[in-house]
This record gives structure tokens, C-alpha cells and sequence, in this order.
């Protein structure tokens, strides 16, 4: 099955949550989810309840209809008793008034507060294993290590302006940048308070813009809270989906028919793979009190819960053994873990290299050592302060903002276009005679340094050229009439199409040797690849080809 095609509803309520998180400046966790009605409620670390309407279409959620109380009020007994007597009051009046419409409305009410008093006790153990879920793991700010790290902010960034070509080489360092620099874009939201949460607040989230980077750090989180969230309230979470409505209407179908729905709504929400004959019984019955107009008995939904949670044992295998594969999470062991943990560790592996580069520099070597470690364990909307903070000190220390491909502004760009005119040269020959004229111009022809620009932004390069090839000189003896590797080319290669230039199609080594391979095509077709390479760097003019991919730009 394609776990990536599941109803996302969840995910994007997880979402709205860690957007919601950043206006605010504090974690929230999604408490319980209300599907039939479209409501959620989320906890924050500051012990507010935060209730509210969530809509989601395509591409989008809207988080409406605020109203926020402290936890003390919504556990308060002495609250739902005095509830309990209002509403008693109203329904008593309305009767009174021959008002029954009113009235029907004000009983629902009464027992609906009297279910909640008595789930009392539930909701208060409930509420006290979600707010655990807060705590060291997710404080980063208030902290003596990021005060430490706050004290040297100065000295750290002089000290990396004056070592900014070697600490900017480094991979694990610039591949880091890379995705500081998208998420402070990405996470750029207007600060916000708890006063502004009121019933005319609205809370646009755009789930397309900055979606995939977003996914890409946090896949591993959401789809465990995912989880966590399915396996402490599936039935609220998931009783209004339709594909769960249609199973619903197929308990006297065959078999076979059974079986085809049953398979249909696992593609569409996998955690019901994993729900409990308790969850099956109580979304079944739920459904067929409010939907069905035939008497559905008891035992009836007992012996369709037991067919289908026998059927639904192998999948419950598959997905398990998917999400370990893929995921790396084992669902036997679920435990809470803050979502951008992993740009945490993002951010300790580079205060990690940050300390091995400043060996000439104790203080920032110890401190940078020390927070790496500390960091490492993290989570939380924290990182995302202590992202802005990074970016702020790297932009300061270059005097300038920071590109996702940073690295090529300290590539000696003049130096890479002379060696590849010069391997260009000795293939080809001066005079062109082996390749003859390609596209107009000869292919011996050295390309002028001054027509080379000094500097290429990172954004307009296809592949990252790592400097050490630069500077190597191309040993003449070596260009005669061996092999060229095929990686060395290959990367920044387009491939064939029309009459553009023209990589190797063939699938093995470039030949070398222009008699064997059919004298002056076999060097054609090598000066054509080169002048590929020059055009994919930027190097000779004419269009570029943008070849990076988006996985190579944040593979940290």
C-alpha cells in the first residue's frame, strides 16, 4: 500500500497545531479532535485550553471560532456543577413556556454535562499525561546553555567572518544553512498573544507553501503523533470519514463486498488497522444510532466488529513493518516525540563541526561542544527561535543574507572556467580539426577569464563543485587518449534532447579516441558533453540548466 495516499486530515490538523505554536511562541498539542463537528481543542505549556473550528480544503486550513480558558476552569468541578444547575433551569423554562424545540435542545445539554462530570476523573488523568509531553525536551530558550550561547554571540560571529571560506566549506555546515535559512522563510509568522484568540480570529494556514520542506523535517513526527492521536481517541478522531461511513453501511453485504470496503478505507485511513475491537464497536454503534434506519442490535455489531478485525490483521502486519522500514517507527513502543526534533539534530551536528573547526579558540570550541550535546535532544517550536538565531549570526559574520547554495561564492569560478577550456583544448586541438565547429563557435577556443563572472549565486548553479577539484591542474599526459570516468562528468551532463547539447546516452565510458570510435564524431560528441558542463555551471553563456533537485539542497 501507498501510506502516502492516507487521509491527511490529521497531518493537517498536527500542522495548523505547530503553525498555531509559532505566532505564539509556545508549544500547543493537539488534545482531542472532534471530527463530526470539526472541532479541536490544544493544550499549550502555558495550561490554556485553546478550543476552536478547524476547515480543511485542498491546500489550505482555517482555524476559526477561538475561545481559550485556563486548565483550572475546564477541570473545575465546581464549573460543571454550576453548568449543570443553568442548564437544568433553561429546559425546566422552556417546558414551562411550551418552548419543546428549546427544551429538546436543553436536555441534550444536561446529559452531555453530566457524562462530562462523571469523566471527570478521565479527562483530569488525560489532560496531566498530555501536559507531561512538555518540559525539558521542548525548553531551549530559558536555559543556561543557550545564555552561554548568547554571551559569546559576538565573539562567534568575528570569529566565523574571519574564518568564513573555511567554516562555509564545510558540507555538514552549508548543507545546515541550507535548511536554517529556507525554515526562518518558511516559519516567518506575525507574532501573536492569547488575547487575539477570540471567537472573529482566524487562522489562515497555506499547507502548499514551503509544504515539502516542511515534510521533509518533520515526516517522522507527524505521522507518530499521528498515531499516538488515533490510538487515544479514534472514534471522535475518525467517525466522520466517509470511507468508514460506507463499511459502516455494508454489515449485511457479502464477503466480498465487505472485504473491498474494508481494503478501501485501510488505503484511506491506516490506523484503522490498529484500532482496538473497543474503537471498532464504539465507532459502529455510534454511526448506526445516528445514521441507520434499520435496528441494528447489539450482537449484530459485535460479530461485524469480530469478522472485520480478524480481516484487518494482515494489513495491521504490512503497515507495521512499513512504518519501521520507512519511518523508523516501531509501533509497539510509541512514544511522544516534539515535532522538529529532527532539525534539532540538524542544528547539533553543526555546533558539533562548529567546535572541531575552532580548535585555535577554547571558549567557542567548549561552549559550541556543549550545546551540541544539549541540543541534540530536542524538539519543539524552540528550534525555530534558535533557527532565526543561527541565521542571524552567519548573516552577520558574511555582511550579507544567506543563499541556500552559500558555498559557491568561495569557488574559484575564473580558475574552473580555464581548466575546462584547457581539457576542451587538448581534446579537441586548437584548430578544431577532431571536432570541428560546434554550435558556431570552435571547440579549442579558450573561453576569456574576463568574460567569466567573478562570483555565481548559489541559486543559479546547477551542482555544487567541490573546491578541491578546482584547483587541481588537468596533467596534460592524462587527457591523450584514456578514459575519462564517467562520474566526473555525469552530474552536470543534461541529457539528450533535440538538438541541445547532448550527454552520454550510451551508458558506459566516454570514448577517448577519436579513430576507434569513429574519428572526428567520437570527438564531437566528448566536446559537446564539455561544452554541456561549461553551459551547466554557468560558465560559457547561453541557457542554463537548473539540475538542482530539492532532496540534494537539504540532505542534512
Amino acid at each position: 500500500m501507498n501510506f502516502e495516499n492516507r487521509n491527511k486530515d490529521l497531518t493537517n490538523i498536527h500542522k495548523a497545531a505547530d503553525y498555531l505554536s509559532r505566532s505564539l511562541r509556545e508549544n500547543l498539542k493537539v488534545f482531542s479532535v472532534d471530527s463530526a463537528h470539526n472541532k479541536v481543542t490544544f493544550l499549550s505549556e502555558s495550561r490554556n485550553a485553546i478550543h476552536c473550528d478547524y476547515e480543511i480544503s485542498k491546500g489550505s486550513a482555517i482555524l476559526s471560532n477561538f475561545s481559550t480558558e485556563s486548565l483550572e476552569s475546564m477541570l473545575s468541578e465546581q464549573k460543571i456543577n454550576s453548568s449543570i444547575s443553568n442548564t437544568i433551569e433553561e429546559f425546566v423554562t422552556s417546558l414551562k413556556e411550551n418552548r419543546y424545540d428549546v427544551a429538546d435542545t436543553s436536555f441534550d445539554d444536561v446529559i452531555s454535562l453530566f457524562e462530562s462530570r462523571s469523566n471527570l476523573g478521565n479527562l483530569k488523568s488525560k489532560v496531566d499525561k498530555s501536559m507531561d509531553f512538555f518540559g525539558e525536551k521542548t525548553q531551549i530558550i530559558e536555559t543556561e546553555e543557550f545564555s552561554k550561547l548568547e554571551q559569546i554571540k559576538d565573539i562567534l560571529t568575528v570569529y566565523i567572518s574571519e574564518n568564513k571560506e573555511r567554516i562555509l566549506s564545510n558540507k555538514e555546515i552549508s548543507n545546515s544553512l541550507r535548511v536554517a535559512n529556507a525554515l526562518k522563510f518558511a516559519f516567518n509568522a506575525t507574532p501573536i498573544k492569547h488575547e487575539d484568540l477570540t471567537e472573529s480570529f482566524r487562522f489562515p494556514i497555506d499547507l502548499c507553501e514551503k509544504n515539502s520542506l516542511y515534510e521533509m523535517i518533520c515526516k517522522q513526527e507527524l505521522v507518530r503523533q499521528e498515531l499516538l492521536e488515533a490510538k487515544e481517541d479514534f472514534a471522535n478522531t475518525w467517525i466522520s470519514n466517509d470511507a468508514i461511513q460506507n463499511l459502516t453501511s455494508c454489515i449485511y453485504s457479502k464477503d466480498e463486498a465487505l472485504k473491498e470496503s474494508l481494503k478501501n478505507i485501510i488505503e484511506e485511513v491506516p490506523y484503522f488497522a490498529f484500532a482496538t475491537k473497543a474503537d471498532l464497536n464504539e465507532v459502529f454503534t455510534s454511526v448506526f444510532e445516528v445514521n441507520s434506519t434499520d435496528v441494528v442490535t447489539k450482537k449484530e455489531i459485535k460479530e461485524f466488529v469480530k469478522k472485520l478485525y480478524e480481516w484487518k490483521k494482515p494489513a495491521k502486519q504490512e503497515i507495521t513493518t512499513l512504518l519501521d522500514e520507512k519511518y523508523g517507527i516501531n509501533v509497539t513502543n510509541l512514544k511522544f516525540v516534539p515535532t522538529f526534533s529532527n532539525l534539532a539534530k540538524t542544528q547539533s551536528v553543526m555546533f558539533e563541526v562548529l567546535s572541531m573547526l575552532s580548535e585555535d579558540n577554547s571558549l567557542i570550541q567548549d561552549i559550541s561542544r556543549g550545546f551540541s550535546k544539549f541540543v541534540s535532544k530536542k524538539g519543539g517550536v524552540e528550534t525555530l527561535t534558535l533557527n532565526d538565531f543561527i541565521v542571524d549570526i552567519f548573516e552577520q559574520a558574511i555582511e550579507e543574507p544567506l543563499k541556500e547554495n552559500l558555498l559557491m561564492n568561495y569557488v574559484d569560478m575564473p580558475r574552473l572556467s580555464r581548466d575546462i577550456s584547457a581539457l576542451k583544448t587538448l581534446i579537441v586541438g586548437d584548430d578544431g580539426s577532431m571536432g570541428g565547429e560546434m554550435g558556431g563557435e570552435e571547440m579549442g577556443e579558450e573561453v576569456p577569464e574576463e568574460e567569466v563572472p567573478e562570483e555565481v549565486p548559489g541559486e543559479e548553479m546547477g551542482e555544487e563543485v567541490p573546491e578541491e577539484e578546482m584547483e587541481e591542474e588537468v596533467p596534460e599526459e592524462e587527457m591523450g587518449g584514456e578514459e575519462m570516468p564517467e562520474e566526473e562528468l555525469e552530474p552536470d551532463v543534461p541529457e539528450e534532447g533535440g538538438n541541445g547539447p547532448v550527454g552520454d546516452d550510451s551508458g558506459g565510458d566516454i570514448p577517448m579516441d577519436a579513430e576507434e570510435e569513429g574519428g572526428a564524431e567520437g570527438g564531437s560528441q566528448l566536446a559537446a558533453d564539455l561544452n554541456a558542463l561549461v553551459k551547466s555551471l554557468g560558465l560559457g553563456g547561453g541557457e542554463e540548466e537548473d539540475l538542482d533537485d530539492e532532496d540534494d539542497q537539504y540532505e542534512a
